[in-house]
């Protein structure tokens, strides 16, 4: 069938449904100003999240060359966030002993980030 030997509706050019199309879709959607966008962009990066994974990975391999009370003492503070109470009846020991050992643990870990720092190797 040609387009001349039609004799129905009128066809509508391109342009027109083009037009349409435009319209419905910006029905569709909600326009919003930047503060929108900025409120949605996380301040958190890729590379952030590398470095965190790769500092918590080292702190997994320093906390494994911790005596075993040492680490059980920081692993159920700072890492179970139990309090201080809480951790010493977990390990059978007194509060005040408790704490030593807890410092002790935060002190040898500097020590070893210090060592790793110093000579770039683990």
């Amino acid at each position: 069938m040609y387009l001349d030997s039609y004799k129905g509706e009128r066809v509508k050019p391109l342009p027109h449904h083009a037009l349409i199309d435009y319209k419905r879709k910006e029905k569709r959607s909600s326009p919003q100003e930047a503060p929108y966008f900025e409120k949605l962009q996380s301040k958190v990066t890729p590379e952030m999240l590398f470095l965190v994974k790769e500092r918590l990975y080292e702190l997994g391999k320093f906390i494994g060359r911790l005596p075993d009370k040492q680490k059980q003492a920081l692993l159920l503070h700072d890492w179970h966030e139990l309090s201080y109470a809480e951790s010493s009846d977990i390990m059978g020991i007194g509060l005040s002993h408790y704490k030593v050992v807890l410092y002790q643990a935060r002190q040898t870990l500097r020590q070893l980030q210090r060592e790793v720092n110093d000579d770039g190797t683990l």
